[in-house]
């Protein structure tokens, strides 16, 4: 279920899980899903959560500079 600001709130278990750049949040209420999601999107990563709540920071991995073994070759 898509909401403004393309939050995708969806059931999961017993509860609703949004996610977004950065950030997963799970919780029994819709609502409070919805209201920790919209706050972590806007970049406010002090924002309280509820005490159902699960909010998991996802950070990507670092980029590794692979060189390319035929480059390698003369």
């Amino acid at each position: 279920m898509k909401d403004e600001g393309s939050i995708e709130v969806r059931p999961h278990g017993r509860g609703f899980a949004a996610e977004g750049r950065g950030f997963y949040v799970w919780d029994e209420d819709r609502s409070e899903v919805l209201r920790v999601a919209r706050e972590l999107q806007r970049g406010n990563w002090g924002v309280a959560a509820t005490r159902g709540m699960l909010r998991v920071a996802v950070r990507a991995p670092r980029a590794r500079s692979l060189a390319d073994p035929e480059a390698l070759d003369t």
